[in-house]
């Protein structure tokens, strides 16, 4: 049984686990495997989602199958400012285990309610054909004018903007 909730302190390190470990998974053979490598389970990781977490402005799920954490999605108000969109969603993962069982879906939806189907957007990476299929499949449209590179400074990745609930 699939539960979405808003996320607690004590999620934290579950939240920060499944990042890393879908990180791996997903972006594999996308981004460099030494930085991906490097990515752990450090406690400035899980001190940073827990001032996400406790954060007023930023809205922080996580989705749970059979009382376990399994996917999670952070987002709030848009980190570059615009006009457009009301949200941004910075962070959607769900452990490779538990995609395409309608576990992603379940928490898009959570977020999208409970930003009351305002327009918002999010980024993901260009060659990520994977994600972009999902995000797609539920709803988002690609606006290429909004494309830009990764905000990293150790990578040179190229970023696809998805929008939501525009008119």
């Amino acid at each position: 049984m699939i539960h979405i909730r808003k996320a607690k302190i004590s999620d934290a390190k579950d939240i920060t686990y499944i990042n890393i470990t879908t990180w791996k998974d997903a972006y594999k053979g996308l981004l460099p495997d030494d930085f991906l490598a490097n990515r752990n389970l450090s406690e400035e990781r899980i001190e940073c989602i827990k001032n996400l977490i406790e954060s007023p402005t930023d809205i922080c799920l996580v989705a749970e199958f059979d009382k376990q954490i399994v996917g999670f999605c952070i987002g709030g108000l848009p980190r570059q400012y615009n006009d457009i969109f009301e949200f941004e969603l910075r962070a959607f993962y769900v452990l490779p285990n538990y995609q395409g069982n309608g576990v992603g879906k379940a928490l898009f939806n959570k977020f999208k309610e409970i930003t009351d189907n305002k327009p918002f957007y999010l980024y993901t990476l260009s060659n990520n054909q994977k994600a972009i299929r999902f995000y797609e499949k539920n709803g988002g449209m690609i606006i290429p004018e909004y494309a830009q590179k990764m905000p990293h400074p150790d990578l040179d990745a190229d970023e696809t903007l998805l929008a939501y609930n525009l008119e």
